[in-house]
């Protein structure tokens, strides 16, 4: 476990070799309503992978970070999630496996991750904008709190925005 884990990183750093990988998030980049926490802790990850990287290389140890997005694999029972083209947990795998193989300073997964983190890069407004936008479509109105909080109000019925809408106009049709 987590002894042995230690023991091991030791080892490593007074041998000079191996890498470390550590899996981070889109959400980690770019800020997704609800998910307040999970986003946070990603940005946390990011920032420990930068200065471990600063701290190790020196000795030869390799510190990546792996960036995966939306998952297929889902997010927990109670998170919807509607957005960018998902990708399978076999295809996160083989990222993985390509960042352990050939490391590089930070490894995103999949094309439309690396187009979508290059534009949060240029324009963090039209970035932000996206995940809300694909928030408002896939969570229940008024879910825009990471859930215990005290600002998390979510709606009973569990309708979507967008099920709310067509709803307003299918009655204003009738």
């Amino acid at each position: 476990g987590h002894r042995f884990l230690e023991e091991d990183v030791f080892a490593r750093l007074e041998r000079g070799d191996g890498t470390v990988l550590n899996i981070g998030s889109v959400a980690g980049r770019v800020p997704y309503p609800s998910m307040a926490t999970y986003g946070a802790s990603k940005a946390a990850l990011h920032a420990f992978t930068q200065a471990l990287r600063g701290e190790v290389s020196h000795r030869g140890v390799r510190v990546v970070a792996v960036i995966p997005g939306h998952s297929s694999g889902g997010a927990g029972p109670n998170v919807a999630l509607d957005g960018p083209t998902l990708e399978t947990p076999e295809q996160i795998a083989r990222t993985v496996v390509r960042a352990a193989c050939r490391p590089r300073r930070e490894v995103v997964s999949g094309l439309p991750n690396r187009i979508f983190l290059r534009v949060a890069r240029i324009w963090p407004w039209f970035a932000e904008g996206t995940m809300l936008s694909f928030a408002r479509r896939s969570l229940p109105a008024g879910a825009f709190a990471t859930p215990g909080t005290p600002a998390a109000s979510f709606r009973s019925s569990g309708e979507t925005r967008g099920e709310m809408r067509a709803a307003r106009k299918s009655r204003a049709d009738s």
